[in-house]
C-alpha cells in the first residue's frame, strides 16, 4: 500500500437503525493516501430500511448519502486494522403513504428530504495480492433529518452498519 495513488472500494452489508427494522447498505468509494497511514476520500452509500418517522413506526426509508471521510491505518502492509470517521449529506426518500394512512391528520408534501450526519468506523483490510484486499467494517452513524408538522422535529435516521467488500489499488 506504500506506492498506490488511489483506492477504489465496493461493499455491502446490513444496516440496523437505532429505531426500526434492519435493511441493507451498499457503498462505493474513492480514497487517496495523504500521509503514510492516512487515507481521505468520499463514498456514495445507499441504504434501505424501516424506521420511525413523524411518530409512525415501520416507515420504509431509502437514503443516498455522500460521505466524506478519513481512515487511519495501523499498518501499511499485510493485515491492517483501521479506524476513521467523517460526515455525510443525504437524500432521504420516505414512504409518505404509510404516514398518511396511520396519521390521517397529516398530509406529507414531500417524499424526499435532505439529511446530514456524522459517523465513526473501525475495520480491517486483508490483502489478497498487491492490487486487491478484502475489508470488513463496522460503523455507527448519527444521521438526522428535520421535519415540520405543528413544530420542528428531528428525525433519527442513524444506526449501525456491518459491511464487507473489496478494495482495488491503482498506481
Amino acid at each position: 500500500m506504500e506506492e498506490e495513488n488511489f483506492f477504489f472500494s465496493l461493499g455491502g452489508g446490513k444496516f440496523v437503525p437505532f429505531d426500526g427494522h434492519s435493511g441493507f447498505v451498499a457503498t462505493g468509494g474513492l480514497f487517496l493516501p495523504v500521509l503514510s497511514h492516512v487515507l481521505v476520500g468520499g463514498e456514495l452509500e445507499y441504504r434501505q430500511f424501516k424506521t420511525k418517522f413523524l411518530g409512525v413506526r415501520g416507515v420504509e426509508s431509502k437514503s443516498v448519502a455522500f460521505r466524506a471521510m478519513a481512515k487511519f491505518l495501523l499498518f501499511q502492509k499485510g493485515f491492517t486494522p483501521y479506524a476513521g470517521g467523517g460526515f455525510s449529506i443525504a437524500l432521504n426518500i420516505i414512504d409518505t403513504e404509510k404516514i398518511e394512512r396511520e396519521r390521517p391528520g397529516i398530509e406529507v408534501f414531500d417524499k424526499v428530504g435532505m439529511g446530514s450526519g456524522i459517523f465513526g468506523l473501525v475495520g480491517v483490510l486483508v490483502p489478497v495480492n498487491s492490487n486487491v484486499s478484502f475489508f470488513a467494517e463496522g460503523r455507527a452513524s448519527f444521521d438526522i433529518q428535520l421535519t415540520h408538522f405543528e413544530e420542528t422535529e428531528v428525525e433519527n435516521l442513524g444506526g449501525f452498519s456491518g459491511l464487507g467488500g473489496v478494495v482495488f489499488y491503482f498506481l
